[in-house]
């Protein structure tokens, strides 16, 4: 349900999905885990602004995901976020943005958190799907999302990494033996 200017609930919204329930303890329980930028403003903003340009935000202590847009990133105490390898190692897979938008409702934080969760399964179904038959680009495709699993411990991306090494396996073996057809 959108509505215009609705109220803005950064706050609450951020307590309501922290393990945290002060606000400068749960601002630093977040961390960036990538950027991506699309061509509508259909992403929300845990404030519950519409969002073009997306920051996705992960918190290690209850392994929930968040989205923010620029203005709600900078509350965050965040190492700055090129420094990041494996932010770099993301932004390779996800694309970098900026931030506009209407106001949507957040009804239910943790459903709000789950649908963030699939937007990033989504994202990579769709570069794997992309990819499908480029061992070198599916290569890096799993090497960045390891690298992220690794260090956010993003549980819920192991089933797409093993979709993808299989995919990998699949076009190596395919190599292979057309290798051996030809001698």
């Amino acid at each position: 349900m959108s509505v215009k200017n609705a109220k803005y609930k950064f706050e609450k919204n951020l307590l309501e999905i922290s393990k945290s329930k002060n606000i400068n303890d749960a601002l630093i329980e977040w961390e960036n885990i990538f950027i991506e930028q699309r061509d509508k403003q259909n992403a929300l903003c845990i404030c519950q602004k519409k969002l073009k340009n997306v920051y996705y935000m992960y918190n290690k202590t209850n392994m929930k995901t968040i989205i923010v847009g620029g203005k709600c990133l900078k509350k965050f105490s965040l190492k700055e976020i090129e420094k990041n390898i494996y932010t770099k190692a993301v932004n390779n897979v996800f694309k970098k943005v900026k931030s506009n938008g209407d106001y949507d409702i957040i009804d239910d934080i943790d459903k709000y958190s789950s649908n963030v969760e699939q937007e990033l399964i989504d994202y990579i179904t769709k570069e794997f799907e992309i990819n499908l038959n480029d061992e070198y680009k599916l290569q890096e495709l799993i090497k960045n999302i390891k690298l992220v699993i690794d260090k956010y411990n993003l549980k819920y991306l192991n089933d797409k990494c093993n979709e993808i090494s299989i995919q990998i396996k699949k076009i190596e073996n395919e190599r292979i033996e057309k290798s051996n057809q030809k001698n």
